[in-house]
């Protein structure tokens, strides 16, 4: 291990534009990798041993350093000044992750272990059956898939999203919507400021289920013989329901609760200026993936004129 790192080390200045190395990794390491710009792509295998695949500028080298069960992977120039480096890895099914970036996209599969991954200004996703999951982004996509443990999930200004995880769920976006299927947990907590929340998934006796945004409507899928208490509130929004609500008591307007089967789960829904919907599951799916595919393609059409003007810029450099 020392000797490779050496070798790692004194290849750093080099004026190769491509790194591919690989390297024996100690049980219960957690590879970490900072970077500043660039996208981060990480697969699973079989092997206790990882692959580091980077592509960089002829000045710039990657750095491999193991300390107190720590893999450091990092790019770096002669100057010290920060740099693109597209990483892709090769890692052991069990091994944890913490992986940052300022501009570019992480993208994680089949991952065991707990992974933390964050952008500023791309997206996130990781799939695949972690342990726990801490994503998250600023300006891009936060997305979860696949995992099994406690799972948090933030967006800034763009959508936030999680679907089949059993585990605690935390997710929320300030300027983006919240999307929630096929959960298995019973405990969830999903907002929003400027944007929808939906979830489709079980309600399980003695589970928690928090939804609420202040400028976007709430859609939550009610299983058949789902028991749950229900609470809702809003302020100058609406509220509707597939099925009919066994009223009992005073309601009013804007605040009211009521009952399903045996009361067995708690849902709390509330919106200042939305519409609250109760649906079964399975409705209104059409009308998300249309939706879903139009922000797909007006993001396609944002990044594109963006890497254009970054061709531009590249053009008029001297």
């Amino acid at each position: 291990m020392i000797a490779m790192l050496a070798v790692l080390t004194a290849a750093v200045f080099s004026t190769a534009t491509h790194t591919d190395t690989t390297f024996v990794a100690r049980s219960g390491a957690r590879l970490e990798i900072n970077n500043f710009g660039g996208d981060i792509a990480v697969e699973t295998w079989t092997r206790n041993a990882v692959r580091v695949e980077a592509d960089h500028g002829a000045r710039v080298g990657v750095v491999v350093d193991a300390d107190a069960g720590v893999v450091e992977v990092r790019a770096t120039t002669r100057l010290g000044v920060p740099t693109t480096v597209d990483f892709r890895l090769t890692v052991p099914r069990g091994m944890s992750l913490k992986l940052t970036t300022i501009h570019g996209d992480i993208d994680v599969k089949g991952v065991e272990g707990d992974v933390e991954a964050s952008s500023v200004q791309g997206d996130v996703s990781v799939g695949g059956p972690a342990r726990s999951v801490k994503a998250g982004s600023v300006e891009g996509d936060a997305s979860v898939s696949g995992a099994r443990g406690k799972v948090e999930v933030s967006s800034v200004n763009a959508d936030a999203s999680a679907e089949h995880v059993a585990g605690p769920i935390s997710i929320s976006s300030v300027n983006g919507d919240v999307t929630l299927s096929a959960v298995e947990s019973d405990d969830v907590e999903a907002s929003t400021i400027n944007g929808e929340v939906r979830y489709e998934g079980a309600i399980r006796d003695r589970g928690s289920y928090r939804f609420s945004s202040h400028d976007g409507g709430i859609t939550v899928a009610i299983p058949d013989r789902a028991g749950a208490a229900v609470s809702v509130s809003t302020f100058s929004g609406g509220f509707s329901s597939a099925f009919p609500i066994p009223w009992s008591g005073a309601r009013r307007s804007n605040q009211f609760s009521f009952t399903l089967g045996n009361g067995g789960a708690r849902i709390e829904l509330e919106s200042f200026q939305g519409e609250i919907r109760l649906q079964r599951p399975g409705t209104g799916k059409d009308r998300m993936k249309e939706r879903d595919a139009e922000k797909s393609k007006a993001k396609h059409r944002a990044k594109t004129h963006d890497d254009g003007d970054d061709e531009s810029d590249e053009g008029n450099r001297p």
